[in-house]
């Protein structure tokens, strides 16, 4: 146990867009988690929420969004020998970092919205300014185009939005950004988005 919560402790305090990170082993029923300075929450309450079965999931890689805005990635832990899933490890991500990460500064009129593979919207990047009715036909009209970007109206006004799908990995994400804006280059875009793969990727390797 102290092993498994000082590694937690390494991966939270040496990556900065990880606020906190447990382990459910769900064979044992058992916990561990350390919460970093910045989380938003403490170890019981994260395993309190655990045990009412607020992480339960059948899914590999899932997003979850509790009541409070906090965010959480999950991701499935496999015995190999026999091939069987045994646990989860999970970790809150500090949505701040997630939107410098990609480039995009929050002060910008652009949004940057994370949605899960079942299309629900985990992280508003407008900070909930914007009509969530825009950002989900938005995103709905960016999903079926992937990866370039297209144009959608609303309430009479023209928006460009990118979205870009990581189905291995359980969550899109969508750049949105008002046709009266700048957008400096579709590609500094591009190339921004395909880092938040690189992040969770990173965070699967590492566990």
């Amino acid at each position: 146990m102290l092993q498994i919560n000082r590694f937690l402790q390494s991966i939270t305090d040496s990556t900065y867009y990880i606020q906190s990170a447990y382990v459910l082993d769900e064979e044992n029923g058992d916990f561990y988690g350390y919460a970093g300075a910045g989380a938003c929450a403490n170890v019981e309450e994260v395993e309190d929420r655990y045990r009412d079965g607020f992480f339960k999931t059948d899914k590999d890689s899932q997003w979850f969004r509790d009541n409070q805005g906090y965010v959480y990635v999950s991701r499935a832990i496999y015995r190999m020998y026999p091939y069987k899933r045994i646990g989860s490890v999970i970790a809150q991500i500090n949505q701040g970092n997630i939107f410098t990460m990609v480039g995009i500064d929050k002060a910008n009129d652009g949004v940057l919205c994370i949605f899960d593979a079942d299309h629900r919207m985990v992280i508003d990047g407008s900070s909930e300014l914007y009509d969530r009715e825009l950002l989900l036909e938005a995103y709905h009209a960016g999903i079926n185009s992937c990866d370039r970007v297209v144009s959608t109206d609303y309430a009479g006004e023209e928006y460009d939005v990118y979205v870009h799908s990581q189905k291995d990995h359980g969550w899109n994400a969508m750049f949105l950004i008002s046709r009266r804006e700048k957008l400096a280059s579709y590609y500094e875009m591009n190339s921004g988005i395909w880092k938040i793969g690189a992040v969770l990727i990173v965070l699967s390797i590492a566990f």
